[in-house]
């Protein structure tokens, strides 16, 4: 796990786990030991070239706007919407290197 942050944490929080390879994680439920629910599951890296599987993807959550922003080894950061789970924005980072922190 490379980062933990809460989702919505005044209302009905929600606990989003991201992983190195770009995976996301988000539970509800989170503090009941054993009563844990998976609300949903997605890659954040999805869409970029083919071939590229990111070991070092990172990701930032906004929770004012409600977009997670991940990226990691591509040149680009990508936006996504929570609420209705998609991504709706893909940023040019205007350099070849990667991308190493949000």
């Amino acid at each position: 796990i490379s980062k933990l942050c809460l989702v919505n944490e005044l209302d009905d929080s929600l606990l989003l786990a991201a992983s190195s390879d770009g995976n996301i994680r988000v539970w509800k439920d989170y503090s009941l030991r054993g009563k844990q629910k998976l609300a949903t599951a997605f890659s954040s890296i999805h869409g970029h070239k083919p071939g590229v599987r990111s070991r070092n993807a990172v990701v930032d959550w906004q929770q004012q706007s409600g977009y997670l922003y991940s990226s990691g080894e591509m040149s680009s950061i990508m936006q996504w919407d929570l609420d209705k789970e998609q991504l709706v924005n893909t940023i040019p980072s205007l350099s070849e290197c990667s991308v190493s922190a949000l």
